[in-house]
């Protein structure tokens, strides 16, 4: 599902209205007839977990596509016990789309501006944000967790840094004038 950008209401069991949150799409392979997450987060944010994930084909367990992260708030699942509606799965999902939709656009805008220095070198990093798509699941393999909604986005190879966190404070880098 891709974030939905037209005024489309839905309509719940009780008769109440709300604004639809997300797009239905088809998933990412063609071949791809439902997802394979592991149980074990691989990485750890302050709001998100990520878990490796992939699209699988009919039999359950071929590999079919490219591999793939599954994010899931660190706090939803905190209240055990207590079923969990949708509202608050899709509230963070759709909270996640929108601010990944926005630093999309603000990328696009800065990218534009670069693209105008008619004397910067063509060669300088623009900045790019992957796309990212909401699966509804169902776990087969843990009935008490029954169904649930990730985040999911291309899983990206290399080492990455953080270089700022969460309140803004950036990491320090020292350089040795003599290695310029």
């Amino acid at each position: 599902m891709l974030p939905d950008e037209s005024n489309e209401t839905t309509e719940d069991d009780n008769g109440a209205k709300s604004k639809r949150g997300f797009a239905p799409v088809s998933l990412q392979c063609p071949e791809a007839k439902g997802l394979a997450m592991k149980k074990f987060a691989f990485g750890e944010g302050q709001e998100r977990l990520a878990f490796q994930c992939f699209e699988i084909a009919e039999d359950g367990y071929t590999v079919v596509g490219e591999p793939l992260v599954a994010k899931e708030s660190r706090f939803l699942d905190d209240y055990e016990g207590v079923n969990l509606d949708w509202k608050a799965r899709d509230k963070f999902a759709e909270r996640f789309c929108k601010i990944q939709s926005q630093a999309k656009s603000v990328a696009r805008a800065f990218n534009e501006k670069l693209d105008s220095i008619t004397t910067l070198d063509p060669d300088t990093p623009r900045v790019s944000f992957i796309d990212c798509c909401v699966y509804y699941l169902t776990d087969l393999t843990d009935e008490k967790r029954g169904q649930f909604s990730v985040i999911v986005e291309p899983k990206l190879e290399g080492h990455f840094g953080k270089w700022n966190n969460n309140n803004g404070a950036s990491k320090r880098i020292v350089l040795d004038i003599n290695s310029l």
